[in-house]
């Protein structure tokens, strides 16, 4: 990693508010696979999510296995589709 991975950029209050009301949730799925590159960068930001007293106690497991995908999806508490 270069440097700049780790500095934070800085967005004004205009910017993130726009940002903030562009977000959208969705539980319908291309079923093209994501690239390893992507994943990375995904997991990443997730763990820069703050926490209470900022302990970020992470344990992510990423399934690219649709057989294993599947299983988890009907493994979950509310038979949650989407997490397949």
């Amino acid at each position: 990693m270069d440097n700049n991975t780790h500095r934070s950029q800085q967005i004004d209050g205009p910017l993130f508010q726009k940002l903030a009301e562009r977000r959208r949730s969705t539980r319908i799925f291309k079923e093209d696979p994501v690239p390893d590159d992507t994943i990375r960068r995904i997991v990443r930001a997730a763990t820069l999510a703050p926490t209470a007293c900022n302990r970020q106690l992470w344990h992510m497991v990423v399934v690219t296995d649709p057989a294993v995908k599947e299983r988890v999806s009907r493994l979950s508490h509310a038979e949650q589709s989407y997490v397949y």
